[in-house]
């Protein structure tokens, strides 16, 4: 670099819907590789330009890396591990001046976001039958238009988190964690709540799987 890097923002991201019991193995690898690995390495290569520069590193993480979520494990463990990331990365830094934050944004109208039921369905008509023979079409049928109405409803504008990047890059005081969005503070509260409390918050929002309408969708 002719310049002095200030900068690093690690935003790009990727999911792949779908229960535990019928997503491949293979599925974590593809999102980890893009939302989890491709950030280390970016960091892991440039970060000598910005600890010379005493810059920023700002990690678009989620909501889903504060509370994980039925049928998005693939997604959530990815932006749960970016989180662990960014967190023993702003304290080694921390001699050296370099900021580290990280953002967390709600659900936003964004592709990604707003294209989310449309994927999961997919991914629940090209499951193995047998895998997925506990939850019948009708009931995925009425999952996917339920999470097609509630994704529209809670639906963010995604400037607000391009605002906090700036400001994340610029601003001479910095929290650890920025929450974007309204929606973001109700994600805050919920990975507060006992475990019981938020499990009975996140079932399954159409029911009828399992003993009664109980059971979880994971």
């Amino acid at each position: 670099f002719e310049r002095d890097l200030w900068g690093i923002v690690n935003n790009a991201g990727m999911c792949h819907p779908g229960n535990v019991e019928w997503t491949r193995p293979d599925a974590y690898k593809r999102v980890m590789a893009l939302n989890f690995h491709a950030p280390v390495g970016i960091i892991h290569d440039l970060l000598p330009h910005i600890k010379k520069s005493r810059g920023r590193i700002v990690n678009v993480t989620s909501v889903c890396g504060i509370v994980s979520s039925p049928s998005n494990s693939t997604y959530c463990s990815s932006k749960f591990a970016l989180e662990a990331l960014s967190d023993s990365l702003r304290v080694e830094m921390m001699p050296f001046g370099v900021g580290v934050v990280v953002l967390e944004p709600t659900t936003m109208k964004t592709p990604l976001g707003m294209g989310w039921s449309d994927m999961w369905k997919k991914n629940y008509d090209e499951a193995d039958p047998l895998r997925k023979s506990h939850h019948p079409a009708e009931w995925a049928d009425k999952f996917h238009d339920k999470v097609s109405s509630d994704l529209v409803a809670a639906g963010e504008n995604p400037f607000i988190t391009v605002k906090e990047i700036a400001n994340a890059l610029v601003l001479p005081v910095q929290k650890a964690r920025v929450l974007c969005g309204v929606g973001a503070k109700g994600y805050r509260i919920l990975g507060m709540m006992p475990d019981k409390w938020r499990d009975a918050i996140l079932k399954d929002p159409i029911g009828g799987i399992g003993k009664g309408d109980e059971s979880p969708l994971c």
